[in-house]
């Protein structure tokens, strides 16, 4: 696990891709608040943040899932961004989703194949942030958590389960908790494991009692 965070650190450079010119402002004005020193980069259509990625040598990406009447969507940019990335040099591609559709299938479908993919570099997808009611604190301190520190959702769990006494998780309990850490809701986990939302829910409850919490 990388920590940043030092003074003698670069500053952040993060790239918002969102068709909302209001949401990429709101989303630059929190970074900048908590980093003055931050360089964040703007793009309003998936070609724009394709290119400015790739060309800016952009290493953290704040990706709108849905870019509205926009061919791709942020899931299909992500795919572009990393396959570009794929030969070369080594480039890190820290990702997080904001969305309003983390139930979705049709998105969860083309973000699942970004999760499962097996890539020599990492995990590219490191969550969710909701687009909705989310206040500002905690979507400064997400960005924290994964562009400054370098710990990835999945990360913050699993030190959880290494300090719980509980049994290890099941293969199936493992996948649950996953797609739990990147924002997936009860009914998108169903459609994922293509399976009721009550064994889902059974799935949870052994899962929470493993891990010692009451719920989400």
């Amino acid at each position: 696990m990388t920590r940043r965070g030092r003074e003698t650190d670069p500053p952040l450079r993060i790239l918002v891709a969102d068709d909302s010119p209001d949401a990429i402002a709101q989303m630059t004005a929190w970074i900048r608040e908590r980093w003055p020193t931050a360089e964040v980069f703007g793009a309003t259509t998936p070609d724009e943040a394709i290119r400015t990625a790739t060309e800016e040598r952009i290493e953290n990406l704040v990706l709108d899932l849905d870019f509205g009447a926009q061919r791709d969507s942020g899931a299909a940019v992500a795919r572009k961004i990393l396959d570009a990335r794929s030969t070369g040099e080594r480039i890190t591609s820290r990702i997080m989703f904001r969305t309003v559709h983390a139930g979705d299938p049709g998105y969860l479908h083309q973000v699942q194949k970004l999760m499962t993919a097996e890539d020599r570099r990492g995990p590219a997808v490191w969550g969710f942030l909701d687009k909705g009611s989310v206040p500002k604190r905690f979507v400064q301190n997400t960005v924290e958590q994964v562009f400054v520190y370098g710990v990835s959702f999945t990360d913050m769990f699993a030190q959880q389960l290494k300090n719980s006494p509980s049994r290890e998780l099941s293969d199936l309990e493992f996948t649950v908790l996953i797609y739990l850490c990147l924002g997936v809701t009860n009914d998108g986990v169903g459609w994922l494991l293509n399976t009721s939302r009550q064994s889902v829910e059974r799935i949870l409850g052994g899962l929470y009692r493993k891990m010692e919490i009451p719920s989400r």
